[in-house]
């Protein structure tokens, strides 16, 4: 939210966006970054690395000065070079190497959080070059990330676009690769498993390039939200097989239910039909009758309580976007 963050105080968000680049960007050459600011070689996640270079491309927009623009592509050139010369898909994390799946294999966070903040910092800056990495790689995911047969997405795919196949591993850090076919309500918000914010992003791609790719690849998102609808059930052959078997029936968390809508939202924009508007109604009314309490909205309808990382504050953007459109 640097644009929100800058109407407040835009001192203080150069000061952090600079601490960024001291801190975050661990090697001023190659772009290397790590999610942890300590100056220090460490986690270099695409998720993270899409905020890094678009906090800079944000800086440039405000202030003109070419070195943010510089330090914006430096990042963004650093995963760039890491992809496979025929796929074009790239790993989550380029330093991480062979012993860990993230240093080598695709997965949807990529799509859901760097190609955003690429389309963004082109946005920002008129720089193309951004938008085309991105671009680049969401058609890489849309050819090789799905499965025609199942009519589902993969999760994981090695870099020459072989899917990962399940079941997927429980104990260890390898439990947390995405293995199989994507799960769609899996419970952790933070891991390599983002079908919903990847189904945006495809919707954001579509409103700046129409190519059929992206557009097909979105209406393929939006037959798999439909077709695993309600959203009771996940992945019992894995690390939270106690809440897809306890929890998961009952419901699933506020944020998936806003991102339906925020996606079918898009989508009926794009392309005029009404049966996606018809859709995010439906997610609308489920979600307000799962967690709507007391005059509350909980994180999940399995908790009796209201919780941040739940994704409550996504519901209502998405609410009060389903509500300004009908009028």
């Amino acid at each position: 939210i640097w644009p929100e963050l800058w109407q407040v105080n835009p001192a203080a968000v150069t000061r952090e966006i600079e601490a960024i680049w001291q801190w975050h960007v661990v090697d001023k050459t190659s772009g290397e970054c790590n999610r942890h600011g300590d100056g220090q070689r460490g986690c270099d996640f695409a998720m993270s690395g899409g905020e890094i270079l678009r906090s800079f491309a944000f800086l440039y927009r405000q202030t003109k000065d070419p070195q943010w623009l510089q330090r914006a592509r430096l990042v963004a050139d650093y995963y760039w070079r890491s992809r496979h010369p025929e796929t074009n898909l790239i790993p989550n994390r380029p330093n991480a190497g062979s012993e860990r799946f993230d240093g080598s294999h695709f997965d949807t966070s990529i799509t859901a959080y760097l190609c955003p903040c690429l389309l963004d910092a082109s946005d920002w800056t008129g720089e193309r070059a951004f938008r085309d990495q991105a671009l680049v790689y969401l058609k890489a995911y849309a050819q090789y990330g799905y499965d025609a047969a199942a009519q589902r997405y993969w999760g994981s795919l090695q870099l020459d676009g072989t899917p990962v196949p399940g079941p997927r591993v429980r104990g260890g850090y390898a439990q947390y690769e995405p293995r199989g076919h994507i799960d769609l309500w899996q419970p952790y918000a933070a891991g390599y498993e983002q079908p919903l914010p990847t189904a945006i992003a495809y919707a954001y791609a579509c409103r700046v390039d129409r190519d059929e790719q992206l557009l097909e690849a979105a209406q393929r998102w939006a037959a798999c939200i439909r077709r695993n609808w309600p959203p009771n059930k996940c992945e019992e052959q894995s690390w939270y097989a106690t809440y897809a078997q306890q929890w998961a029936p009952q419901g699933t968390y506020a944020g998936y239910y806003g991102q339906t809508i925020a996606f079918f939202l898009r989508m009926h924009e794009l392309t005029g039909d009404a049966q996606h508007r018809d859709f995010a109604d439906e997610a609308a009314r489920e979600a307000v009758a799962k967690l709507f309490h007391q005059g509350l909205f909980r994180g999940h309808p399995a908790k009796p309580y209201y919780e941040s990382l739940d994704g409550v504050g996504d519901l209502l953007c998405a609410l009060l976007k389903l509500d300004a459109s009908a009028e």
